[in-house]
């Protein structure tokens, strides 16, 4: 019974560790992931838009890949801190 107690401790540790991982890396690429989905969406409507529009679509990624790696970041930290 310790056992299973102790691997799924390690297990979960493991899972936040991860978590951690993933969000950090969101939050450190969110302007070049941003920039790549605008550019995405630049050439779903053909290639031309008004910049007023590009540049609204661009923020709004940046802040939900920012966001996403925030909410996993402090999830991640919280988990693996907590004893």
């Amino acid at each position: 019974m310790f056992k299973n107690i102790h691997l799924k401790e390690i297990l979960m540790r493991l899972l936040a560790l991860i978590c951690i991982i993933i969000g950090a890396r969101y939050l450190l690429n969110s302007t070049s992931m941003g920039d790549d989905r605008a550019l995405e969406f630049l050439t779903a409507v053909g290639g031309s838009t008004d910049s007023a529009d590009l540049k609204a679509h661009l923020e709004s990624y940046i802040i939900g890949y920012r966001l996403f790696g925030g909410i996993l970041l402090s999830v991640g930290l919280f988990r693996f801190l907590q004893k």
